[in-house]
């Protein structure tokens, strides 16, 4: 039994992405034709075999219906006073609206079941128990949700002019099978970033333009002014280690250096690629000058390396730019710091890495 999205749905629920998705289980599905073989017995003695059609519809949907979204922006009475002019929130907060107008007497109840691999873990045992929710957050998972057969596709439900306003970015790591299961609703790119203070202490007048620039940089500013602060911090997250890998790849693109074979297909790994070997030769020569764990460091909180006035460079987001929106170390910050930011990552290449891509998709059992 398939249900499809229309396309007012997915246009008047942009913002929340995959939770135009839940909206299709709301219709009637299709009749489904079920074909029914009954053996007769003549003079017994001689079968024959009679086929008849059987038309079975589902059972209309009625009465007041609640779709849970397990979502890392949470809609609070709280929230939805301070923003709901505007903010942080605002978005979900006229996304959700907006649905409830079109449908009446369905409740969304949003729920907080963390991020990355701990996010991860607690959809998979959802659907090994058969517990899981209407629509889903994610960044990179939904091809294995995909391949599972736990979430919608939504291409059917896109318009061409649609497909074409959306950056392929944005939903690039949602695809299998060729198809989108997951539409952004925040996004970011990476940045190569400094801060002017610690530049100025350091004598740093310019950014590195190539990876060697960029290895006598960091190795230089650690050797002079390390344990009060080094050159460059790789700040992400654990678990599946996979927010540490973002944090490398700008590099590796900027320089040519293709992490896949096939660059419109991320599973097939460049394992030894020539290009390469540059900026893994740069990342070791700085090595040495770091205080140990300094280039896997997974705190970006206000005590991490950046926040705390340890680390001259990094690999930066929106939330890293002290009062931005979204900004987890100090928002608003309580000892605010100019930043620089290159016009690229050292390298050739001019290079927009996509982070930060917060998607929704609707999971197949939705209502």
């Amino acid at each position: 039994m398939q249900n499809k999205l229309s396309r007012r749905q997915l246009i008047r629920l942009a913002a929340l992405g995959g939770a135009g998705a839940a909206l299709a289980a709301c219709a009637q599905a299709t009749p489904q034709v079920i074909k029914e073989t009954v053996v007769v017995e003549k003079e017994k003695t001689v079968q024959v075999e009679v086929t008849k059609e059987v038309e079975v519809t589902a059972v209309p949907v009625t009465g007041p219906q609640k779709l849970t979204i397990w979502d890392v922006w949470l809609t609070t009475e709280e929230t939805y006073e301070r923003d709901k002019n505007g903010g942080e929130q605002y978005p979900f907060i006229l996304a959700g609206e907006l649905f409830k107008k079109d449908h009446p007497g369905v409740e969304l109840v949003w729920e907080d079941h963390g991020w990355d691999a701990p996010l991860r873990q607690n959809v998979i045992a959802a659907l090994m128990a058969g517990t899981q929710p209407d629509v889903i957050c994610g960044e990179i998972q939904f091809p294995e949700y995909a391949s599972l057969g736990a979430v919608l596709p939504l291409d059917d439900a896109l318009t061409p002019e649609q497909k074409q306003d959306i950056v392929p970015g944005t939903y690039k790591s949602s695809l299998y099978n060729g198809k989108i299961h997951a539409l952004a609703v925040a996004t970011a790119i990476w940045k190569f970033m400094g801060r002017k203070d610690l530049m100025d202490d350091a004598g740093a007048t310019t950014m590195p333009k190539t990876m060697d620039e960029w290895a006598t940089m960091m190795s230089e500013i650690s050797k002079k002014h390390s344990p009060t602060y080094y050159g460059y911090a790789l700040e992400g997250p654990l678990g599946t280690v996979f927010g540490c890998h973002l944090r490398l790849d700008s590099f590796f693109y900027a320089n040519n250096a293709m992490l896949s074979k096939e660059p419109d297909d991320p599973y097939f790994p460049f394992y030894n690629n020539p290009a390469a070997y540059p900026i893994w030769e740069a990342f070791r020569k700085y090595q040495p000058n770091n205080e140990p764990g300094l280039f896997l460091k997974p705190d970006e909180s206000a005590d991490g390396y950046w926040a705390a006035k340890k680390a001259v460079f990094k690999c930066g987001g929106v939330w890293d730019v002290p009062g931005s929106f979204g900004n987890k170390t100090t928002n608003p910050p309580t000892e605010p710091w100019d930043i620089v930011i290159a016009d690229n990552f050292p390298g050739p290449t001019p290079v927009s890495v996509v982070v930060a891509n917060i998607q929704n998709g609707a999971m197949t059992n939705t209502r």
